[in-house]
């Protein structure tokens, strides 16, 4: 299976993955070349994974056609071998087992770039999203609840409006008694 020291394209990936939510500009212009380089990278580990299967099979059946004439041979007088037993062997060969040892680390590969392809695809969405939180100007609302002068002077007009309305609400509801 694989280690955990990914390889260097993982790797970029993996930042790629991170959003730069003060520079969404650039980070909208690089989502599609980016998933586009992601989802190469799974076609061609999907590849090499169908390739090493089809290998694997070939393999196999070399495997068994010589395993099988051998231990019909040992086991003389024109004896049988069933196909089980042949197969048990077989999955104890070293050579079958450098076979999907190689396949199933090309299996897995193809798996994460899978995952991966999928986490590049959310994040178009989630670019998506903190774009249209930008456009109706969310960030800048943390701003304003700052320490700085501006904001306590925004604060302070807007709690001044608050009273005003509500002064005006009072002086509805006694005209109405």
């Amino acid at each position: 299976m694989r280690d955990h020291d990914d390889s260097e394209l993982l790797q970029e990936f993996r930042t790629h993955l991170l959003i730069d939510q003060h520079n969404l500009d650039q980070e909208l212009v690089q989502q599609p070349s980016l998933y586009n380089k992601v989802a190469q990278a799974f076609a061609q580990a999907e590849s090499r994974r169908d390739h090493l299967s089809e290998k694997l099979k070939i393999v196999d059946a070399r495997l068994y056609t010589d395993w099988k004439d051998k231990l019909e041979e040992e086991a003389g007088d024109g004896k049988r071998v069933t196909d089980t037993a042949v197969a048990n062997v077989i999955q104890q060969d070293p050579i079958h087992e450098k076979a999907r040892n190689k396949y199933l680390a090309t299996k897995e590969e193809a798996a994460i770039l899978l995952a991966m392809k999928e986490a590049f695809y959310q994040r178009s969405y989630m670019l998506r999203d903190l774009a249209s939180l930008f456009t109706t100007q969310y960030y800048e609302r943390d701003v304003v609840h700052g320490n700085n002068k501006a904001s306590k002077e925004m604060t302070h007009m807007r709690n001044k409006e608050k009273l005003r309305q509500a002064r005006m609400e009072k002086k509805k509801n006694r005209a109405r008694l």
